[in-house]
């Protein structure tokens, strides 16, 4: 954020990386773009927020003049609707996923009992 604001400023070395840092993204989206043809990219965070279409634009370009030309003109560059909490949003299925890993982790361990089972029959495991 701080380069971002930097490169705004006119500092040429916030410039400089800031040119990189598009240059790059949109590189990996021609990649994502060739390799799994999707229909839409959306580019999300509170640099990308912050940028708008100084980041989207290079990327639209990119795909326009460096994919697969029927593939290109099907892709769509959209902004992430969640702005800015893009990734809060994201990472909230891993968090709950890991909480109800430790949940379960922890009644297992509770539960668990070194004493045989009795099973019906008279045999135990």
């Amino acid at each position: 954020k701080d380069v971002a604001e930097g490169a705004l400023a006119g500092d040429p070395a916030c410039s400089r990386l800031m040119a990189d840092a598009r240059r790059a993204v949109a590189a990996g989206c021609v990649g994502y773009v060739n390799a799994f043809n999707p229909h839409r990219i959306v580019i999300g965070g509170s640099i990308a927020e912050a940028e708008g279409d100084r980041m989207l634009g290079p990327i639209r370009e990119a795909i326009a003049t460096e994919v697969f030309s029927v593939i290109g003109r099907l892709v769509q560059v959209v902004p992430a609707a969640l702005g800015g909490d893009v990734s809060l949003a994201g990472c909230q299925p891993l968090v709950m996923r890991r909480l109800a890993n430790q949940d379960r982790r922890a009644t297992s361990t509770t539960m668990r009992s070194d004493r045989p089972i009795a099973v019906p029959g008279g045999t135990h495991p």
